[in-house]
């Protein structure tokens, strides 16, 4: 197995970065509405549940509770997708 150095790492990093803000960019945003989270189109209290049940789990498992700021972040990039394929 080949070594892949911090450079290639890198830029394999920015080439998924790149193409998956282009397909977050396909998708249209779901309207407003006050029980949903306007940026996934997560109803508010699933993503409230969702986000309780990360910090047990990294309590739990003692890690960094900024693990679920990550957690979130991509959670908030993936639903929109999922919602538009299953549709």
């Amino acid at each position: 197995m080949a070594a892949v150095t911090v450079i290639d790492a890198l830029a394999q990093w920015d080439a998924l970065t790149q193409r998956e803000d282009a397909a977050c960019n396909q998708v249209k945003k779901p309207s407003s509405t006050t029980s949903q989270n306007t940026n996934t189109g997560c109803p508010t209290a699933w993503r409230e549940k969702i986000a309780d049940w990360c910090y047990q789990v990294v309590d739990h498992c003692a890690l960094g509770r900024d693990v679920v700021s990550y957690a979130m972040s991509y959670f908030d990039r993936i639903v929109p997708h999922y919602s538009m394929i299953h549709l």
